[in-house]
C-alpha cells in the first residue's frame, strides 16, 4: 500500500511516540471514568422519583433530570413553569409601556449550566424529533411554529428571513 510506505519513512522520535501513547492512555481512562460516573447518575436518578418524573418530558435524561433536582429541589419555589423558566434565565425580557407589552431576547440570567443542558435537550427533540416528542410535544411545537409572533418554522427548523 501507498501509505506503509510514507508510516515507514516517517521519524517519530520515541519521546513524542511515548507522549502520544500517554495522552491516549490519559483518554481512555477518562473515558471510562465518564462511563463510571455516568452510569452511578443514571443509577440515581432512576431511584428518585423527581428525576424519574422529569425523565418523562422529551429530551430530558438522567444528567438534566439529576441537575434540575440538584439545582431546585422539588420545585416547590415555583408557582408556575414561567417562573421556573425565568429562575433559568430562558424566558424573554419584558418591557411594558402602556397596554403594550414588548418582548425581548431571553435574558440568560440564572444556572447557566442547567439553561445550557435544556437548549440542548429542545436541540436535540426539534432535530431528532424522538418518538416520544412525536407523539406528545410535536403537535405544540408545530402551532408555536405557526404563531405570529415568532420566526417562521418548518419542519422544526427556523427558516431565516433575508
Amino acid at each position: 500500500m501507498q501509505w506503509d510506505h510514507h508510516i515507514t519513512n516517517l521519524t517519530l522520535s520515541l519521546r513524542i511516540i511515548r507522549l502520544i501513547a500517554d495522552l491516549a492512555e490519559d483518554w481512555r481512562q477518562l473515558d471510562e471514568r465518564i462511563g463510571a460516573v455516568s452510569a452511578e447518575i443514571e443509577a440515581l436518578a432512576v431511584q428518585d422519583e423527581h428525576c424519574h418524573r422529569l425523565m418523562s418530558v422529551p429530551g430530558v435524561g438522567p444528567i438534566i433530570s439529576s441537575a434540575v433536582v440538584a439545582a431546585v429541589g422539588t420545585g416547590a419555589g415555583f408557582k408556575q413553569g414561567r417562573d421556573f423558566g425565568a429562575w433559568l434565565g430562558l424566558v424573554p425580557k419584558q418591557e411594558s409601556t402602556g397596554d403594550r407589552t414588548i418582548l425581548g431576547k431571553i435574558s440568560k440570567r440564572g444556572n447557566k449550566y442547567l439553561r445550557t443542558l435544556f437548549v440542548q435537550a429542545a436541540h436535540i427533540v426539534l432535530v431528532r424529533r424522538p418518538h416520544g416528542a412525536r407523539l406528545g410535544l410535536w403537535p405544540w411545537i408545530e402551532a408555536a411554529g405557526r404563531r405570529s409572533w415568532g420566526p417562521p418554522v418548518r419542519d422544526g427548523f427556523v427558516l431565516r428571513c433575508g
